[in-house]
């Protein structure tokens, strides 16, 4: 049996995941977690791990597959653009990969081009219908990340929309900044340098692989 904070913190973590039902069901099931018994938020936690499993464990995969029901957008080979059903924001959108992976720097160079293109042509668009007069993109890595599929929202911005993403600041010193630009300058240098010596080695095999099989051509009977 769950203790009293184990209950707690099961129910706090369904009141957030809410989010991502559609309303009618999500007013629904808030009112049936608040009420709920430890057993009874047991027994909807062993529920849930049984549905996520049906689902492959992710609920935007279950989204991409058409499991799930949603409000899709936009859409390419390999990436979707959905319409959040508990929105922030008039036309508040979530966009994602269909392919799984958790975070943006997993992603293929040739997916992050794609990608660039699908914003190109969905932004204008969305900023237009919504007449919005700007645009914010938030994405969460790990930390208040609730779907560990990469995903980020595109929030159409109105005067006044009380949408805040400003924290207190504080002034850093010139020595901290120093230390951690060069620290994150090298770090980046090392790992682009990684990068291309093994795109240059692909090159290089795949060159080879092509003369060898000129070559195989070449001693083949006509």
């Amino acid at each position: 049996m769950l203790s009293k904070e184990q209950a707690e913190k099961i129910r706090q973590q369904f009141l957030t995941q809410l989010a991502q039902l559609p309303q009618e069901q999500a007013s629904k099931l808030k009112k049936q977690i608040e009420s709920a018994t430890p057993e009874q938020l047991e027994q909807l936690a062993q529920a849930q791990v049984a549905e996520q499993e049906k689902y492959g464990g992710c609920l935007f995969c279950a989204i991409v597959s058409g499991k799930i029901p949603t409000f899709k957008i936009y859409e390419t080979k390999n990436w979707i653009a959905i319409l959040d059903i508990m929105p922030a924001c008039k036309g508040h959108t979530l966009v994602m990969p269909k392919q799984h992976f958790q975070f943006f720097f997993q992603l293929s160079d040739e997916l992050l081009s794609e990608l660039c293109v699908f914003l190109k042509s969905l932004i204008p668009v969305l900023i237009n219908v919504t007449a919005a007069q700007g645009l914010s993109i938030v994405a969460h890595q790990g930390i208040e990340q609730r779907i560990p599929h990469f995903s980020f929202s595109l929030m159409p911005r109105f005067k006044d929309d009380n949408l805040l993403f400003e924290q207190e600041r504080k002034q850093a010193s010139k020595e901290e900044l120093e230390k951690l630009a060069k620290e994150i300058s090298a770090r980046v240098s090392r790992t682009e340098g990684e990068r291309k010596t093994k795109e240059i080695e692909k090159t290089e095999e795949k060159k080879k692989r092509e003369a060898e099989m000129g070559f195989i051509g070449k001693r083949l009977p006509r």
